[in-house]
Formats: C-alpha cells, structure tokens, sequence
C-alpha cells in the first residue's frame, strides 16, 4: 500500500548507492515519507567514512554490492563509528541468507528495490527502536544521576541511620551513619535481616513494625535497639512503606537517631518534634528511592 501522508519530523540521513539512477529513485520515495528529510548521497567507501564521522545521522541506508567496496563493510563501519545508528539495507542482490547474516552483524532490516512500499513500516520501525533505546539510555541516566544524589544526600546525614528494607525486611541500603550507630559494615548486613538490630524478639518487632507501616503509609517507633557488639541503644525511629510506580509495594525505609544519651533530658513536646521531623524525612527519602528505581 502506497503512503498516502508523510511524517513531517526532520530527518538527516545518509545513503550509500554507486547508481545514480536508483539513489535519485531511492530520494523521491524518502522524501515522500518523510517530506523533512535531508538526504546526503555518498558513491564510494572514503565518501562514505567521511560523511559517518562527521556523525548527527539519524538514518543509515546502503546498497550491498557496491564499487570497490560491498555494503558489508558499510556495516562494519557503521558498527565501529556509530553502532546505535540505524542501518537498512536497500539492495536488490542481497540474497536471503546475506541478509540473515548481515542482521545478526547488527543491520536493522533490509528491504528489496523490487518492494520498496516495505520502506515506509521497515523505516518507520527502526526509528522507533532506536527512539525507545534512546529514552532508555535517557532513563538510565537520570537513575545514575538519581542513586549518586541519593547516596550523597544519606550519607551526609551522619546522626541519622538510613535504612532500605525489601518487602521481608532484608537490609538493601545501609548509610554510613547507619554503620557508626549499628557497628555493622555495609558488606556484613546488606542482605540479610533487619531483626539483628532489634534485639532477642528482633524478627517480630521488625515485622510488627512493617505491618503497620504496611497499613498507615508509615510508623514511628522508639525502642531499644542492640549494636553488634551487643551494646543496647535507644532508638527514635520512622519507618515508612515505599511503593513502586504502579502502586505496588517497594519495600520500606527507615530511619533511626541514637537518642540514648538524651532520652532522659528529651521532654514530650522535643520528643513528638523529632519524630514529625523523621518521619518527613522518610517520606521524602522514600520518594526519592522510589523514584531512583523506575
């Protein structure tokens, strides 16, 4: 079926084809899908080389046999200076089995002259893939950005313990204020159960307390806790429920503050301060963990 409507989106795109006649044929049926498209024609390998280096393609299209050089090795260029560039192939000497091998070497499709109407859904594919390849290595930038800020932020946070808990309450994250309180390395707790620092009824305090930030979002919670070397502290702590972008449970993330040395001297008022203030705090640290792990 013949396009009837072009996609209006700018497109640069480069052709290698040694026959004038089939890259002009090649040109006006580009140009109708793709009214907006600037079209640079290349001859020859050394043409070709220097047009890929000079990079900004969003398109790379070739014939097979070609003068002095095959487009095999317009592949292999490709593959060496701009892998994530889309190539197709547009030959009509390609022969099935050249075009499954060219394909495993990384070509994205190949369309014969003789069916050029496969153009218009072959090209309109590739450019999707790599628009989606290109949101994903965007996405996985951002989650990079997002982890270095989030590690950055909770260990500067040297008298608050930054816990994340999984949906069993297995430690995942462990700041280093965590390991000054607690006394445990990250390498030793990550991994394993929370229940450790919550001494002898350790595992049914723990899920006790994500149960009920399970049900309410969140639970403050002051209580003895026990280090490694089994000292016990006193703990002012918060403990809030993630969820994932769909709704989902994430697992959770707790904060506590050693207060044993001023548990005595803290009236009620400071004390119900200091836990509004942790539990904000999980909140937004919890946000931003969600957010790090779309």
């Amino acid at each position: 079926m013949t396009e009837t409507r072009g996609d209006p989106r700018p497109l640069r795109a480069l052709l290698v084809e040694d026959s004038r006649l089939d890259a002009e044929l090649l040109r006006v049926q580009l140009e109708r899908l793709y009214p907006a498209i600037a079209l640079e024609v290349t001859h020859d390998e050394q043409a070709f080389l220097a047009a890929l280096a000079r990079g900004g393609w969003d398109l790379l299209l070739s014939d097979y046999e070609l003068a002095g050089f095959t487009g095999a090795d317009a592949l292999e260029h490709r593959n060496r200076i701009a892998p994530h560039t889309p190539f197709v192939f547009v030959s009509g000497v390609i022969g099935e089995d050249n075009a499954v091998e060219l394909l495993k070497r990384g070509a994205t499709d190949y369309v014969s002259k003789a069916r050029l109407e496969r153009l218009g859904p072959v090209l309109r594919r590739a450019l999707r893939e790599a628009d989606d390849r290109l949101g994903r290595e965007t996405a996985e930038r951002q989650l990079r950005h997002a982890d270095i800020t989030f590690a950055r932020i909770v260990d500067s946070m040297r008298d608050y313990a930054v816990i994340l808990l999984d949906d069993a309450g297995r430690v995942q994250f462990w700041n280093r204020a965590a390991g000054t309180i607690f006394g445990y390395a990250s390498e030793e707790i990550v991994g394993r159960s929370a229940a450790l620092i919550y001494g002898p009824d350790g595992e049914a305090a723990l899920q006790a307390e994500l149960r009920e930030a399970r049900e309410r979002g969140k639970a403050g919670d002051n209580r003895w806790m026990v280090s490694r070397d089994g000292r016990r502290l006193w703990a002012e702590g918060a403990v809030t429920a993630l969820q994932d972008e769909n709704g989902r449970a994430g697992g959770f993330c707790k904060l506590v503050h050693d207060a044993s040395g001023v548990r005595s001297s803290c009236d009620s008022t400071a004390r119900k301060r200091s836990l509004a203030w942790l539990a904000r705090s999980a909140s937004s640290l919890a946000r931003r963990s969600a957010s790090a792990s779309r």
